[in-house]
């Protein structure tokens, strides 16, 4: 044990006696897209039927991320979701709802390994999501065929993430992401010529994401 907590302390030593891609006061700017896959589960808050699905979606967004010191950074992103629900029981005969969210999330980068060219992240993130479906079906469990519906979603996005930036020049570079995240969103559904309908959705997935780094 002794020898490898040595070995971690010279390897630490090594990377840390050259130059290094992120610097206290660097500023990193992030485009990026990816894919999401998970499962949700959503409940109607009148009378508790719970429906289950299968999760798929793509995404774009932009961080940015500010160094306070070399081995951490905090920053902040936007990005857009488009996310299919795929219902598991289609005896349940409802549409496969698609959610358009926008997510704006709070982030934290702890640098594992940075050199020159190549860093190595990971962090926590935190934020607000907000978005809509609309269907000509309900997906909360009052199944009206033929009417116009709108679902309206918000609530807390949270996960954590793991990636890694390598650069080719002093200043432009490619980013690869790994994100676990969750969505605890309440839902409100609005239908013509009846009450509006709450609820809850839960999306929990894995998503992969790359993308174009810059930083200053």
């Amino acid at each position: 044990m002794k020898n490898f907590i040595v070995i971690l302390i010279v390897i630490f030593s090594f990377t840390n006696s050259y130059s290094q891609s992120n610097l206290k006061g660097t500023i990193h700017l992030n485009a990026m897209v990816g894919g999401l896959t998970g499962s949700a589960n959503s409940e109607n808050d009148g009378t508790g039927i719970k429906y289950k699905y299968t999760v798929r979606g793509s995404n774009f967004g932009a961080q940015f991320q500010y160094a306070l010191e070399d081995s951490f950074s905090v920053g902040i992103g936007l990005e857009s979701n488009t996310v299919k629900l795929r219902v598991n029981d289609v005896a349940n005969n409802l549409n496969d709802p698609t959610l358009n969210i926008i997510k704006v999330s709070l982030s934290g980068r702890f640098y594992l390994l940075n050199v020159d060219k190549v860093n190595i992240f990971v962090g926590p993130t935190i934020g607000y999501a907000s978005g809509r479906n609309n269907a000509n079906t309900s997906n909360v469990g009052a199944f009206l065929p033929n009417l116009d519906t709108l679902t309206r979603y918000s609530g807390l996005n949270y996960g954590i993430n793991a990636g890694a930036n390598y650069y080719f020049t002093d200043s432009f570079g490619f980013i690869f992401q790994l994100s676990y995240e969750s969505c605890n969103l309440k839902s409100t559904l609005s239908q013509t010529g009846n009450e509006d309908i709450s609820g809850t959705t839960k999306i929990n997935g894995l998503n992969i994401s790359g993308g174009i780094a810059v930083k200053f």
